[in-house]
């Protein structure tokens, strides 16, 4: 019986030693080298072939380097996808580093394969790319761990995460001798994320040279185009308003994703109590790379920088309060030339995709045209519905959003078959330009005529336009009604106390008929 018994210690003492060695109990992993895990797969594995792929994507960013909005940037979203989905607009966020002297990068990402309780840092060693090693900021991470009892090594977390990792190229092309600070969020309470951003801001103000914080996140999973852009449209507003308790509530109820909605939070916590401006600086999805638009993913990139608000047009969009130059009443003022030029966008548009599946690409430097603003392109055929799709937040700039609409309403409602060539000659187009949303709880503020509506349920949600109770005649509560059942909903619905009603104006206007 004492031969077993110490063979059972013996085999127990083998275990204990193998997990602890393997989990992060002990130090010897956390030394070594971090290998990649998804080179050849998220971006090239060959060292060449990847450094041409990232100078390529900074090439083609549009001079966002000259609207940095300060002298020090503190923090940046971006997305972590396969470069060939999200590369471009990464590189719209990785092109303003070009020339800054940072040393020092706390990488923030979420957890794709481990679960666990709080945060993962990779405390010691180097990180490797095909471009070279990056050495971790030892002292940067004991910090957090000494102030955060969640902040912990378990190498599980960082072994295979691409969220991290699809970072460091990108930073090993515009910066230069800088060492990083790979954290990757598990399961974390809110509370938890004001101590981190709190920690981290400690670190940000004891340093003599600049800290640059970067948040990896891509936003809405697997929804139709449309559908991704009125919740992406959601989160970009949170973050623009940096509001991490506001994106945690809209995450919650189901408004907006984020797969990164830890590190999103917990660098708008950091820009807050730094009193840092941002800027949003591109909004994409992979059917725009693709031209798969019935499941898409959503990429943004934002930058946080200390100094005056910049309110000059960066990637053509800034704030929300910036709808747009010229409002009335709440309703967007747009003269006549600016109305021609979107309808003249929308109809090239239209003819050149429906006719040759090309894309058309336009420049636009009309300050109201160049705003980001919510709008609707409606497709009718001898007086009938055709296609009717568009943004409900302001996430592009309105030429822009006139011109992906203009595909969207021919292509993708769902409720319709894709517009022939056959069809062109027949087809009259229609924009609406929309004021920001606002939410309302008493409905008699519902002017027939003059506000469109918008209503959230759980996983329901519909929008109709202003016009389309005065074409049918309704009053406001017949409007409330068919709003609903336009989600998918009940006559009714909109007096639940989980239902969200918005109300919103438009400007409408369209092509003169033939």
């Amino acid at each position: 019986m004492a031969g077993i018994r110490r063979n059972n210690f013996f085999i127990l003492f083998i275990i204990y030693f193998l997990f602890f060695t393997t989990f992060g109990g002990c130090s010897s992993h956390s030394q070594e080298i971090r290998k990649p895990a998804v080179s050849g797969e998220f971006y090239p594995a060959d060292k060449k072939s990847l450094k041409e792929m990232i100078d390529g994507l900074l090439a083609k960013t549009e001079g966002e380097e000259k609207n940095a909005g300060g002298t020090q940037i503190i923090a940046l979203i971006v997305p972590h996808a396969g470069y060939i989905y999200s590369g471009g607009v990464a590189a719209c966020a990785y092109k303003l580093l070009k020339g800054k002297k940072i040393k020092t990068v706390i990488l923030i990402g979420p957890s794709h394969y481990a679960a666990f309780e709080g945060v993962s840092v990779y405390p010691e060693g180097w990180w490797e790319t095909p471009l070279g090693r990056v050495p971790i900021d030892k002292d940067a991470a004991d910090f957090l761990m000494k102030k955060c009892e969640f902040v912990k090594s378990f190498f599980p977390a960082h072994q295979k995460e691409h969220s991290l990792e699809v970072q460091l190229p990108f930073l090993q092309t515009v910066l230069k001798d800088f060492k990083i600070v790979p954290l990757v969020i598990g399961n974390l309470y809110f509370d938890r994320i004001e101590v981190l951003a709190q920690a981290i801001v400690s670190i940000v103000k004891s340093r003599s040279s600049p800290v640059l914080v970067v948040a990896s996140s891509d936003m809405s999973h697997y929804h139709s185009y449309g559908k991704a852009c009125l919740m992406d449209g959601m989160a970009i507003k949170d973050i623009e308003e940096l509001d991490a308790y506001k994106l945690w509530n809209d995450i919650n109820k189901g408004l907006c994703e984020l797969c990164g909605s830890g590190p999103v939070m917990t660098v708008l916590e950091v820009a807050k109590k730094l009193n840092a401006n941002l800027k949003v600086l591109k909004y994409a999805n992979s059917g725009d790379v693709t031209g798969d638009r019935d499941r898409v993913v959503g990429y943004t990139s934002v930058v946080f920088y200390l100094g005056e608000k910049d309110n000059s047009s960066l990637s053509n969009t800034t704030g929300t309060e910036q709808t747009l130059v010229l409002q009335k009443k709440g309703a967007p003022m747009l003269n006549k030339l600016q109305q021609e030029k979107l309808l003249k966008i929308a109809r090239q548009t239209l003819e050149e995709y429906v006719r040759k599946n090309k894309v058309s690409e336009f420049k636009e430097t009309d300050p109201v045209l160049t705003q980001k603003c919510g709008a609707f392109v409606t497709l009718t055929k001898k007086g009938q519905l055709r296609g009717c799709i568009g943004y409900i937040q302001p996430v592009l700039p309105l030429y822009e959003t006139i011109s992906k609409m203009a595909i969207e309403s021919s292509t993708g409602d769902p409720r319709f078959s894709p517009v022939s060539p056959e069809e062109l000659k027949d087809i009259h187009i229609e924009i609406s330009v929309l004021t920001p949303l606002e939410q309302i709880h008493d409905f008699n503020k519902i002017e027939v005529g003059r506000h469109g509506l918008y209503i959230h349920k759980g996983f329901y949600s519909g929008l109709l336009l202003p016009q389309v109770a005065t074409s049918y005649g309704w009053d406001k509560w017949q409007f409330l009604d068919q709003t609903c059942a336009k989600a998918g909903l009940p006559p009714g619905s909109w007096k639940d106390k989980d239902a969200q009603v918005f109300i919103f104006s438009a400007q409408i206007f369209g092509e003169e008929n033939k």
